[in-house]
């Protein structure tokens, strides 16, 4: 029987609804396994936070100096992306279709 698991109150309402479709459709089997979920749905708020950010402020924005410099936000939306696509990977959420496990080079 599946172990039933609610999202930290901290996220918000789209990482909270990615944490429960995720925890309904695999199993963890383990306390390890469930933080590790946590933490790839803190990163998907983050994300989100991010992207709020960058549409808000640009992708572009003035430095302290005057010049132009990336928008901040754009490291951490980069940083969080990368970081959920380790989690999910350590997850083995994701898995090679049997097409992709037999030739990784695409069919033309």
């Amino acid at each position: 029987m599946k172990k039933a698991r609610t999202p930290p109150a901290y996220l918000g309402r789209e990482a909270k609804k990615w944490f429960r479709q995720v925890a309904d459709e695999f199993e963890f089997g383990n306390e390890v396994e469930w933080q590790l979920l946590i933490e790839a749905a803190g990163c998907v708020e983050r994300i989100g936070q991010a992207r709020k950010e960058i549409e808000k402020h640009g992708l572009i924005v003035i430095a302290g100096s005057g010049g132009l410099k990336p928008n901040p936000a754009t490291n951490i939306e980069r940083d969080c992306r990368i970081l959920l696509s380790r989690l999910v990977r350590e997850l083995r959420m994701t898995e090679p279709s049997e097409e992709d496990r037999i030739s990784p080079i695409p069919k033309r």
